[in-house]
C-alpha cells in the first residue's frame, strides 16, 4: 500500500472524568508501558546475555516518575472536586534510515487526525 502520509495521529482519549476513573486508564497505560519496555529487555537479553538494558531501565524509571507526579494531580483533583480531563494520542512518524544506521526524521510532515 503506497500513502502521501509522513505521520499518522490517533487521538486514544479525549474525555473529561472522576479523579478515580482517570486512575484507572492512568494505570492501564502505564502497566502497559512498562509492560512494553520489560518485554523489550527480555528480548534483548534473549538474543543476547551480555545485553546492556540501561537504556530501557531508565525509561522504566521516567515512566515510574511520570505516573508518581500523574497520581499526585490526581489525588490532589479528588481533593478539591476536581473532575480530571484526559487526552491521549499516539504519534505515527514514518523514518529514514541512514547509511550509518541512525534513524533520520523527514524534514516535513503530513499530519492526520482520525476522527471519532
Amino acid at each position: 500500500m503506497h500513502t502521501n502520509r509522513v505521520s499518522y495521529a490517533i487521538q486514544m482519549i479525549d474525555e473529561s472524568c472522576h479523579p478515580d476513573e482517570a486512575r484507572e486508564t492512568l494505570n492501564d497505560f502505564m502497566d502497559a508501558r512498562s509492560l512494553q519496555h520489560n518485554i523489550r529487555i527480555t528480548r534483548n537479553w534473549e538474543r543476547n546475555h551480555r545485553f546492556d538494558s540501561k537504556q530501557l531501565d531508565n525509561k522504566i524509571k521516567e515512566v515510574r516518575a511520570q505516573y508518581q507526579q500523574a497520581k499526585a494531580l490526581l489525588e490532589e483533583a479528588k481533593k478539591k472536586g476536581f473532575a480530571v480531563e484526559i487526552k491521549a494520542n499516539i504519534e505515527l512518524k514514518m523514518l529514514k534510515n541512514s547509511p550509518d544506521n541512525a534513524v533520520e526524521t523527514n524534514n516535513f510532515q503530513h499530519t492526520v487526525e482520525s476522527q471519532n
